[in-house]
This record gives structure tokens, C-alpha cells and sequence, in this order.
């Protein structure tokens, strides 16, 4: 295990100042990616690239290898039977320490509930009713839902301050701060918000 001065100092040797801060700012937002970073595998079987700094990218590699999975396949049967655990302790508002690979199983159960009929409906629903578990998977899942404004709009509506607290902490996880606040700002504007 690293500690963080090491962590910080290892990404320092191949990150410039100006990339070290934008990936601390999207790798914060995940707590369960940050802790990951410090187990000494996961650092080193990074690929030494800025777009591969975020919480996405590093929760769906931990859970399958790759950062960027087909989502129109299934999970292996050993994830999928594990999923169901883990979704159920969520949707019961079970709040818990999680490891960076419950969310992205939960992350891959969104991304595929996003694709469904009225899928952001219910999605919308699950966040109003339990934030906070909510928080990081909407961070790993929002880059994979099929278009992304949409997604966000659906979500928004109706907008709420917890809402929108998750929604810009998703954008924030995933992109540099003024593309994600005046992605964000663009949406609010749209959705008519008034929070």
C-alpha cells in the first residue's frame, strides 16, 4: 500500500503539475477510486495516461480489466450473481463502505437500466430517494449512459438541490471543473431550475 505522499509522488513522475491537479479533482470525488490508487497493483497496471485518471475508467478496470466495457454484454456469472447482493443493500439505502468494484457493478446496473424504457425515470427515483448511495455510482456510470445530456436532463427532472449535488459531482468526477460547471449550468438553465 502507498501512502499518499508516495501515491502523489509516483503520479507526480508522470503527470505534469497542471494534469496531477485535474486528476485529484475527478479521483476525490470518488473516495473508492482514490483508495484503490494506493494498493501498489492498481498503480502499476495503470496505463500512464491523464484520460485514464478518473473514477470510471478505474473502477470498471478493477471489475473487468478494461476501462471501457461492452455494455450490451453480460457480466461473467460470478459478478452477476454478486451484483444482486450488492444492488439489494442499495436500493435498501444500506449505507456502507464500499470497494471501487460494488460500484462499479453498481455503476454497469445503471448504465443498463439507463438504456431501458423509462430507465432515467426510475434512475431519478433511486437518487431522490438515497443520495448518498448513490453518489459514486453516478459518478462511474454517468460517461457510459447513451447520450449524456439527455441523461442529465432526465435526471434533473424534476431538479432538486440533492439532485443536482450528485449530478456535479458525476460531471466533476469525469471532466475538467469548467467544462463540468458550465455543463452543469447549461443543463440547469434548460431544466428550468430554480434550485
Amino acid at each position: 500500500m502507498f501512502s499518499h505522499s508516495e501515491l502523489l509522488a509516483s503520479l507526480g513522475a508522470w503527470l505534469s503539475p497542471g494534469e496531477l491537479k485535474s486528476a485529484l479533482q475527478r479521483l476525490l470525488r470518488v473516495p473508492e477510486a482514490w483508495d484503490r490508487l494506493h494498493e501498489t497493483a492498481a498503480l502499476e497496471n495503470l496505463p500512464h495516461k491523464l484520460a485514464e485518471l478518473t473514477p470510471s475508467r478505474l473502477a470498471f478496470r478493477a471489475l473487468l480489466g478494461t476501462s471501457d466495457p461492452d455494455f450490451s454484454l453480460p457480466l461473467p456469472s460470478e459478478l452477476q450473481s454478486r451484483l444482486g447482493g450488492v444492488w439489494e443493500e442499495a436500493l435498501s439505502g444500506t449505507s456502507k463502505e464500499r470497494q471501487l468494484e460494488d460500484v462499479a457493478l453498481l455503476a454497469w446496473q445503471l448504465v443498463r437500466q439507463s438504456r431501458e424504457v423509462d430507465g432515467f425515470r426510475q434512475i431519478a427515483q433511486w437518487l431522490s430517494q438515497c443520495p448518498r448511495t448513490w453518489r459514486s455510482v453516478l459518478a462511474c456510470s454517468l460517461p457510459h449512459m447513451s447520450s449524456l445530456e439527455d441523461s442529465v436532463q432526465n435526471l434533473l427532472s424534476p431538479p432538486s438541490q440533492e439532485k443536482v449535488e450528485l449530478i456535479a459531482n458525476a460531471l466533476l468526477a469525469n471532466d475538467v471543473e469548467e467544462v463540468a460547471q458550465g455543463r452543469l449550468a447549461e443543463w440547469l438553465k434548460s431544466a428550468g431550475s430554480s434550485v
